[in-house]
């Protein structure tokens, strides 16, 4: 508490930056100085020898009176000082925000408080449309990923049951009919619609920040093997030696995504890649790790490297043919790297080849891993013999599916929901394969397939589809071995899936969640 000079203390309030009020023990103004003037709108007459209160909305009167009386009759409130916001009122009437800071002053006559105020309105209306801003942009984004996995779904639907026709198509027709160079141009056209819409959606996810990463200790030479098992055939077929160099390193990274980038990297070395070869490697380097993809092709101008991550950019396709890609496979990588927090990087010489890189944090000492546990059905019934419980909410897609399995001479058992798929299991229905849906009018299929199991006592093999690409959506602690087929599904893929599950001694599957695409 300080003393206050009578003669000086008109002069130090006037040199006073802010609006500075003194206020006596009963509340009303003694001093007021000229910034105090500018700030109310009142003369500087009108306000002495006036109740406080006649700077604040009606209101706020009678709290402030009480408020202030505590703080006078408190010696330990007024040792602690006390800085606080609230609405002042102008001359007009016109009311606005002001930060207020109390001192108590000790005179020869008793207390005085003096009261320093600061217009915080600009700064108050700029935080309200800040949070206006970013309410509005949370609903904005809740709405883009409600649409996105609405449009997921409903673009993916028609496109499944299409394809499946189209496969049941062929194999009526057989290997020599004429029209089956039409079928393989139709499917050609779907396969381009199919990966233009997973392009479009996931950069659209990205930008809506409905995509999250998973983080954990990754073995790199289990993606690897990956990477040349999804490669070598189109590296081979172009007559390149695709060279994926063993590696005992572990990063700390998303494996599901980390694939992604690696898998568009070694795409566009095949594609852009005439001759000579391809090369996968990891070095660490310091505490990070660069996994390289090194190809022998035709190279990227100087000029154009810091644009070859932007949407539809491709070099050397003016008009845009559709066998070397849509120009947006780099800036999903663009946008997996950023969610990583990975870093990029390229080197490339037109004519001489490119180098593709990532760099992400090493695991010095290797985590455990999960291995892989082999899978027998019981039953030892073949394709052409076993049973298969469907199970589509989409019509149109449950009559293609079951018309395609039938083809296959698959004994088909089929369901529009879960309901109706466990009471045909109540009934004494004992499938030899699960083939659910994701998305179910009363559920989901990886409950479904949970369920089915329970009762059944036997961890039947299983298939899930889903429209969402996302690599994540389905992963669960528990441990469900669960193959995942992405829609729309290839006819010929998901026969295959369901003979390597069905009828291949040991097919392997990997607890939690297997992804086939």
């Amino acid at each position: 508490m300080s003393i206050l000079n009578d003669q000086l203390a008109p002069q130090l309030l006037e040199a006073a930056p802010e609006a500075m009020i003194v206020v006596d023990s009963s509340g009303l103004i003694t001093l007021a100085n000229g910034q105090a003037e500018k700030l109310f709108g009142f003369a500087r007459d009108k306000m002495l020898d006036q109740p406080i209160e006649m700077l604040l909305p009606d209101r706020f009167v009678a709290n402030h009176q009480r408020h202030r009386s505590r703080y006078t009759s408190s010696a330990r409130l007024r040792a602690m000082g006390e800085d606080f916001e609230l609405f002042a009122k102008r001359s007009n009437g016109e009311e606005f925000s002001v930060e207020v800071s109390l001192s108590p002053i000790k005179t020869g006559d008793g207390l005085l408080v003096a009261t320093a105020i600061r217009d915080v309105s600009v700064r108050k209306r700029a935080e309200l449309q800040l949070r206006d801003a970013q309410a509005e942009a949370e609903m904005a984004n809740q709405t883009k990923s409600r649409f996105l996995a609405a449009a997921n779904h409903d673009l993916r639907q028609p496109l499944q049951s299409v394809g499946l026709y189209l496969s049941s198509m062929r194999k009526m027709l057989g290997e020599s009919h004429k029209a089956l160079t039409v079928a393989d141009k139709i499917r050609g056209s779907l396969d381009v619609m199919d990966e233009l819409l997973d392009a479009l959606l996931d950069i659209s996810k990205f930008d809506a920040g409905a995509v999250e990463a998973t983080p954990k200790d990754v073995s790199l030479q289990h993606l690897f093997e990956q990477l040349l098992t999804d490669n070598e055939p189109q590296a081979e077929a172009k007559g390149l030696m695709l060279i994926v160099q063993p590696t005992a390193l572990t990063v700390w990274s998303d494996a599901g995504l980390l694939l992604r980038i690696l898998e568009n990297f070694l795409t566009n070395a095949v594609r852009y890649t005439s001759y000579g070869e391809i090369v996968v490697s990891a070095q660490l380097i310091g505490e990070r790790v660069r996994i390289d993809v090194v190809d022998t092709g035709i190279g990227i101008p100087t000029a154009a490297q810091e644009s070859i991550f932007d949407e539809y950019f491709q070099l050397d396709n003016p008009v845009r043919q559709r066998n070397k890609g849509l120009g947006l496979g780099l800036s999903i990588v663009k946008h997996i790297a950023r969610l990583l927090d990975h870093e990029l990087e390229v080197e490339s010489s037109v004519g001489v080849g490119s180098r593709f890189s990532i760099w992400l944090p090493a695991v010095k000492a290797a985590g455990t891993t999960e291995t892989d546990t082999p899978l027998r059905p019981d039953s030892a019934d073949t394709l052409q013999t076993a049973k298969v419980l469907l199970i589509e909410d989409d019509v149109a897609v449950l009559d293609s599916m079951r018309l395609l399995l039938e083809l296959a001479e698959l004994r088909v058992y089929h369901a529009t929901d879960a309901a109706a798929a466990m009471a045909q299991i109540e009934q004494g229905l004992r499938p030899q394969l699960l083939l659910t849906d994701y998305h179910l009018p009363d559920g989901n299929g990886k409950d479904v397939i949970r369920r089915i199991r329970k009762a059944l006592r036997e961890d039947l093999p299983a298939l899930l589809m889903t429209g969402d690409t996302s690599a994540h959506s389905y992963r669960d602690p528990s441990g469900i071995s669960v193959d995942v087929l992405h829609k729309p599904v290839d006819g010929d893929e998901l026969l295959a899936k369901i003979a390597d599950l069905l009828c291949i001694d040991g097919a392997e599957t990997i607890p939690g969640e297997k992804s086939s695409r």
